[in-house]
């Protein structure tokens, strides 16, 4: 029996052509962009690092895959304003995409709390969408802080993901604490990462 490849991130992004990639460390896929076959494919293959997929419209069917076979009890339906993390460890196998399915994904070579579907409230959604984008903006764009900006990013997505098991407890002072800065980190981050590319595009004399 032919043993299956395993690829890191740098590999899997030259062999699906993905173009929002940062070196072997990050990269941000559109799975709405890619057609149901290719989605399937690409979720099978063995890779060394995280995948995070976060579905903001319809549902696709999943389970879990262990050694080749499906776990048992691991078929659900993964459904918009639900996040998956898939460790290395595993593969997810997805069948049955909706017509109106769109999730975007973050691909990171670092370990998270992982093979676990949360269900995001709508402030959450809207924080891990953030997130989404402005790590897929850092990737794109040329930066003098762009590795600190991508691991501060994916830092910041570790927070949000170690709090979502625990979001219908009520909100301790320490938990709303990390929240607020939370938020003000977010927010002085975008506002370096915009000023530093508006530095960068001046013309120069």
């Amino acid at each position: 029996m032919k043993q299956q490849q395993v690829y890191n991130l740098k590999e899997f992004a030259a062999r699906h052509h993905l173009e929002s990639i940062f070196g072997a460390y990050a990269a941000h896929i559109y799975i709405d962009n890619l057609c149901e076959k290719d989605f399937i494919e690409m979720a099978q293959e063995r890779t060394l690092f995280t995948k995070l997929v976060l579905v903001t419209k319809g549902n696709i069917n999943m389970g879990v895959l262990q050694q080749g076979t499906e776990a048992n009890d691991s078929d659900r339906t993964f459904s918009a304003g639900e996040l998956l993390v898939v460790s290395p460890k595993h593969v997810i196998a997805f069948s049955e995409m909706s017509a109106d399915f769109m999730a975007e994904c973050i691909l990171v070579d670092e370990e998270i709390t992982a093979d676990v579907v949360y269900q995001l409230s709508d402030d959450k959604q809207k924080a891990a969408i953030d997130i989404f984008h402005m790590i897929r903006d850092i990737v794109r764009h040329q930066h003098i802080y762009k590795v600190e900006m991508i691991q501060s990013m994916v830092n910041v997505l570790k927070l949000l993901v170690s709090e979502l098991p625990y979001e219908n407890v009520s909100v301790t002072r320490d938990l709303r604490h990390k929240k607020e800065v939370y938020e003000i980190f977010l927010h002085l981050l975008y506002r370096h990462f915009k000023t530093e590319r508006q530095i960068r595009s001046m013309p120069t004399s």
